[in-house]
């Protein structure tokens, strides 16, 4: 009986000394808005908006140190809802991040689903930091771009490099995995992002592919049932972003450029998609005034009915820091689409038409179901723990 007394306290010091070496953080961010809603269809509503300066999510990041300079890594994140306690998804359950990997002076390998390089590039270069509001996001949210803050850019069974930094440069690879029944290539895709920060200049290049032609399921379809079949599956889309930001100290410029092409069904061959936003962060006191401007193209046959395929946005915010961790904010948002009063048939990236492409489905106009020309006035608090 001894024995075995002095077994398990061997046992339990042995364990308490492994999992001394292992660093698990919980974290989150607590964010919600009351959001007012106008647009040209004559409707108008007020909600409370979740997620609104920043998406809110619990987490949990752990690091083990192994020795020589290598450590195991992991990170597990769910988004949930604030205004009414659901989960972001009702199937994953860590659906903004689940991956391990291992990093070391070489640079960081990763497996999982992660964020693409488009991710991180774009909340740099957004004036408003991706919240739902700004420019950037709002029309970014029906273009289907992949290179934006938004689930696109959160790449399932994917592999990824990060590299260290060498004189202010650092590179990053990523490649998704289709695993598909019938066609490996199904749902494949890569990403290339490189990235500069010296003095007062950060730059961000970030190309990626992402295949969705289902070749093999789809071989037998019809021209129509092509069209009229699944959306996003065959879409294949190439990408380029440019991102820049100068700090001056009494204000930052921050500029990005966005170019996609895509093929595949229900787009009738190709069609591009070009957005380019403008904006500049200014502090004040303990607080800061965010802005920035957005314009949408929407080139070839991602136009219907005589639209023009332009779209433009306009973001005005301020951030006002009580703590640390405890931002209040209030936002304003205009958006137009060409000036129509009602929606313009826009055909997004799935090839499906997005007749609140505008006013997006990532602000609070998505509760109101509006068109045309539309504005979006929020006022929040976001926690970060």
């Amino acid at each position: 009986m001894q024995k075995k007394i002095i077994a398990l306290a061997i046992a339990g010091l042995a364990s308490s000394a492994a999992f001394a070496q292992t660093n698990v953080q919980i974290y989150g961010i607590v964010d919600a808005a009351v959001a007012y809603v106008n647009n040209s269809n004559g409707r108008d509503g007020m909600a409370v908006q979740s997620g609104v300066l920043a998406g809110n999510r619990l987490g949990f990041k752990g690091t083990e140190d192994l020795g020589n300079g290598v450590k195991a890594i992991f990170t597990l994140e769910q988004g949930f809802n604030l205004d009414d306690g659901t989960s972001a998804s009702a199937t994953q359950s860590f659906q903004r991040q689940a991956w391990v990997g291992l990093s070391s002076n070489a640079g960081t390998l990763t497996f999982g689903r992660q964020y693409a390089p488009g991710y991180a590039a774009f909340v740099k270069h957004d004036a408003l930091g991706a919240a739902l509001l700004s420019a950037g996001m709002t029309l970014n949210a029906s273009s289907g771009n992949t290179i934006a803050a938004n689930s696109n850019a959160r790449w399932n069974n994917s592999i990824k490099y990060v590299s260290p930094v060498f004189a202010g440069f650092q590179g990053e690879l990523i490649y998704r995995a289709g695993e598909a029944s019938n066609d490996m290539a199904s749902n494949e895709g890569y990403g290339l992002g490189l990235a500069y920060a010296g003095g007062p200049v950060a730059v961000n290049y970030v190309y990626q592919h992402t295949d969705g032609s289902a070749q093999g399921s789809d071989a037998g379809l019809t021209a129509a049932q092509w069209v009229a079949s699944t959306p996003n599956t065959g879409a294949i889309r190439d990408e380029h972003f440019i991102g820049a930001t100068f700090d001056a100290k009494v204000l930052k410029v921050l500029a990005t450029a966005q170019f996609a092409e895509n093929q595949g069904r229900g787009l009738n061959g190709s069609s591009q998609v070009q957005l380019y936003t403008l904006g500049t962060i200014i502090p004040v006191g303990k607080g800061n005034i965010h802005a920035n401007y957005g314009l949408l193209d929407l080139n070839g046959n991602n136009r219907k009915n005589g639209a023009s395929g332009l779209g433009q946005s306009y973001a005005v915010a301020y951030t006002h820091g009580l703590s640390k961790r405890t931002t209040l904010y209030a936002a304003v948002n205009y958006t137009d689409l060409a000036g129509s009063t009602t929606p313009p048939s826009y055909v997004n990236a799935s090839g499906s038409a997005a007749t609140t492409l505008g006013l997006s489905a990532q602000n609070a106009a998505n509760l109101i179901n509006g068109g045309g020309n539309g504005t979006t006035v929020g006022f929040g608090i976001n926690h970060a723990f």
